[in-house]
């Protein structure tokens, strides 16, 4: 995925940026988040299934990391 893939009608504002999700257990995976002016989410779900019923939740994590970290904090379902 290029930087303006999907978030073209931000512009300049916006791209994606590369976050490290921590998992229990110790497991961490690397992910795509828009940054949109400068700013990443403060948490955000992220669709479990293809029907989109259940949900990860993750919330940002204090550190000084090389790549911005979330937490996963717990399944939410809608």
């Amino acid at each position: 995925m290029n930087d303006d893939e999907g978030l073209e009608e931000f512009g300049e504002l916006a791209c994606w940026r590369d976050v490290l999700l921590r998992f229990p257990g110790g497991l961490t995976r690397l992910y795509l988040l828009p940054e949109i002016a400068g700013q990443l989410p403060r948490n955000f779900d992220r669709p479990l299934n293809d029907a989109r019923t259940a949900y990860e939740r993750f919330v940002r994590a204090d550190g000084a990391g090389e790549l911005p970290a979330y937490e996963w904090t717990e399944i939410v379902e809608r």
